[in-house]
């Protein structure tokens, strides 16, 4: 069990080892880009980052077909657009993308009983 580091993803993928992420940095690290996003985002947003917000916290199986759903609602261009900065809405459209990618990682507790 880690954090969410990058460097532990890549010595986890090398030593072919499946990498519990701990649920309090997981939740930690979401709720602050929620909260961020919450302010940059119109308000017609709010009640799908309130849905991820839930979401995070359930860590439940269920969840990562829901996240690719609200995934693929969120719209982004970015042509002509790669070297400027993401906006607020592709930079949640970013973390959905990356919850729902990951989500194996934060629930190996399921198949493994000896990961708290």
């Amino acid at each position: 069990m880690t954090d969410d580091l990058a460097r532990y993803k890549v010595v986890a993928r090398e030593l072919d080892l499946e990498q519990q992420v701990c649920q309090f940095h997981v939740r930690r690290w979401v709720g602050k880009a929620l909260h961020y996003l919450r302010v940059s985002l119109p308000e017609e947003w709010h009640k799908t980052i309130d849905e991820v917000k839930l979401l995070v916290q359930a860590l439940s199986a269920e969840v990562e077909k829901r996240l690719v759903q609200t995934y693929r609602q969120i719209p982004v261009n970015r042509a002509d657009r790669r070297d400027e900065p993401m906006t607020p809405l592709e930079q949640f459209r970013h973390l959905v993308g990356r919850l729902a990618e990951d989500w194996t990682k934060y629930r190996v507790f399921d198949w493994q009983p000896l990961v708290p």
